[in-house]
């Protein structure tokens, strides 16, 4: 079982999160379990927390199995393939069958998109899709008492 997370380990590591070299996304920290799911009320949800740094902005992901009511408020969005909820224009919510992630932006791209788009756009969509595909790849066999593995 070591062996098997060892060689996922190095599979993340060996992978940029993204396709180009200035597209990169650096886990800074994480996994980071704590309690409370961003953006809600307050609550006593788990969750695991990764950091990274992805171009100009820092990025929290918290993923969670617990389960969560979407607030009325949060609009339904697309994100490049992904379909979800978007809090605010920096975040982007994504529920998978049994577990939940939310993206947070630090800051908004340099190159801000026209009236009306929301700013969690491109590029930070290419990051939640390539992290969304990936991340599934490797919560596909874990444990759900392990600490996931963040790409």
């Amino acid at each position: 079982m070591m062996i098997r997370w060892l060689v996922l380990l190095c599979l993340v590591v060996s992978f940029p999160l993204a396709g180009s070299e200035t597209d990169v996304a650096i886990l800074v920290r994480g996994p980071v379990k704590s309690m409370g799911f961003p953006l809600l009320y307050p609550n006593a949800i788990e969750i695991w927390s990764g950091y990274y740094r992805y171009l100009e902005s820092k990025v929290i992901v918290s993923f969670t199995r617990e389960n969560i009511l979407i607030p009325n408020e949060w609009e339904s969005t697309v994100c490049g393939e992904i379909k979800g909820f978007s809090p605010d224009d920096l975040s982007f919510f994504y529920k998978d069958n049994d577990w939940y992630l939310l993206f947070q932006f630090s800051a908004p791209p340099l190159d801000p998109p026209p009236a009306g788009v929301l700013s969690v756009g491109l590029p930070y969509c290419s990051f939640i899709n390539k992290f969304i595909i990936r991340f599934k790849y490797f919560i596909r066999d874990a444990d759900p008492k392990d600490p996931p593995l963040l790409p």
